[in-house]
């Protein structure tokens, strides 16, 4: 199967990574494989909102930001 490869940015750890995925993942599987709960932050595909049905394309940028900042 085709895999493609996404940047992840993660502005709650403020970690960015490669990750390798088999083509046709979307946004909703990609962020149930990382393991996070959309509901607790923004969400971003290349710097616009996308639906949780997008489908993830090859050098695609997710980034990721608390929707709450803990002491603000």
């Amino acid at each position: 199967m085709d895999r493609v490869a996404v940047h992840f940015v993660n502005n709650d750890t403020g970690t960015a990574d490669v990750k390798s995925l088999s083509a046709g993942t979307t946004l909703a599987q990609f962020l149930a494989q990382m393991g996070v709960n959309a509901g607790n932050y923004s969400v971003r595909v290349n710097r616009e909102n996308q639906t949780n049905s997008y489908v993830l394309k090859n050098n695609d940028t997710v980034a990721l930001t608390p929707g709450k900042v803990v002491g603000a």
